[in-house]
């Protein structure tokens, strides 16, 4: 589901059953999922500087938030 679409759904409903109804969570991934999870999050956060890997912080709290919810729900 897009994120337009969950937010015009949630928009126009009065209760949050239909959050529920709409929303799909996942409550468990599998240990290699998790692992590639968190591979794929320090991946998209590495800067060199100046021959240095740095992890951009700023970053790492944004990939972070998006990956951690397309993993376990099924927001686009």
């Amino acid at each position: 589901m897009k994120i337009r679409e969950f937010i015009k759904v949630i928009g126009q409903a009065s209760s949050t059953q239909v959050f529920k109804n709409v929303l799909e969570t996942k409550q468990y991934l599998p240990f290699a999922e998790k692992k590639a999870l968190a591979e794929a999050i320090v991946n998209k956060c590495i800067v060199e500087e100046d021959g240095f890997l740095k992890i951009n912080e700023i970053n790492k709290y944004l990939v972070f938030t998006v990956e951690v919810i397309q993993a376990y729900t099924n927001l686009e």
